[in-house]
């Protein structure tokens, strides 16, 4: 799993958002990541000091949701 936590620049999103997604071979400089599932939270905002308890509640939110991804075996894993 790739995790993107900089709302200012997003790596494969908007700024202003975390996402994150599977990654299951080496990524590709010409092709980029891939995306076909990712998962977005919007945070609204382009720094976490703007409203830092929105922000851990969304990094924790996100959290939550690869936890039971991998609990539940679905998904890229990573040993």
């Amino acid at each position: 799993i790739l995790a993107d936590l900089d709302i200012g620049q997003g790596m494969f999103t908007l700024p202003g958002s975390i996402a994150a997604t599977p990654i299951e071979r080496p990524i590709d400089p010409v092709e980029g990541i891939p995306l076909d599932a990712p998962l977005v939270f919007y945070y609204g905002h382009t720094t976490p000091s703007e409203n830092p308890e929105h922000y851990r509640h969304e990094v924790e939110a996100m959290a939550k949701v690869l936890q039971a991804h991998k609990e539940n075996g679905d998904g890229s894993q990573q040993g």
